[in-house]
């Protein structure tokens, strides 16, 4: 018996002792979220016009590539700049988290998703959720000026009406002058959301999809449908 237990008790020392296994990384859903690939344009994402947004070594983390958005007064004070990536395909009652890279010399920066539908057979924006990273108010204070910082959140994109079927990232920059340089985009599946019982209840009509671009916001009026 005594022999037993000593083999039984290096048994479970060495399964203690042993490593866990690593888990897998999570897929990345962004096409070339870090910016390296490309030719002409960052793969994935919109062609840049090289001069509000411009795509090239320096712009990302340790002098990688990266996507940089400069703006004068006129167009942060106006409509800010901002910068599509390419659809990414979503599914229902899901769960996802985007985090991204950014620095600053002076701008506000806005992560924003964007959801999209077909509404009466046109693919509409039915949903958008975004974070704002304040350098004018904290972040400078906490990471110095000029310091790469990491933004994230987690998003269930929805509609009361519509099935959203892809999402975009838009990187976008308001209020204040200056240069914000992004840099690794990741959008991961999460796993499986519930929809809240208080939108489950709901049976009204979309009223207004947000606008994501420089002309007249798109509405959407329950007497149309």
């Amino acid at each position: 018996m005594r022999k037993f237990g000593t083999i039984v008790t290096l048994l479970l020392c060495t399964a203690m002792a042993a490593p866990k296994e690593t888990p897998p990384p999570s897929i990345n859903m962004a096409t070339n979220g870090d910016f390296e690939k490309g030719t002409s344009a960052p793969k994935g994402w919109d062609k840049p016009d090289g001069k509000r947004v411009r795509w090239g070594k320096g712009f990302g983390k340790e002098g990688s590539r990266g996507l940089r958005i400069e703006m004068d007064q006129e167009i942060a004070f106006g409509y800010g700049q901002g910068h599509f990536s390419s659809p990414i395909p979503v599914e229902p009652r899901t769960e996802y988290r985007v985090s991204v890279d950014v620095r600053s010399d002076n701008p506000n920066a806005i992560i924003f998703i964007k959801g999209y539908a077909k509404v009466r057979g046109t693919l509409r924006e039915v949903y958008s959720k975004h974070k704002e990273a304040h350098f004018d108010r904290y972040l400078a204070k906490e990471v110095g000026s000029g310091q790469f910082v990491h933004q994230s959140f987690t998003f269930h994109p929805r509609h009361g009406t519509y099935q959203v079927e892809h999402i975009k990232v838009w990187l976008y920059g308001y209020l204040k002058p200056g240069v914000l340089d992004f840099d690794n985009v990741r959008v991961e599946r999460v796993g499986k959301a519930e929809v809240p019982a208080a939108e489950k209840r709901s049976t009204k009509k979309p009223v207004r999809a947000p606008s994501t671009n420089n002309s007249k916001p798109i509405y959407l009026d329950p007497k149309d449908f």
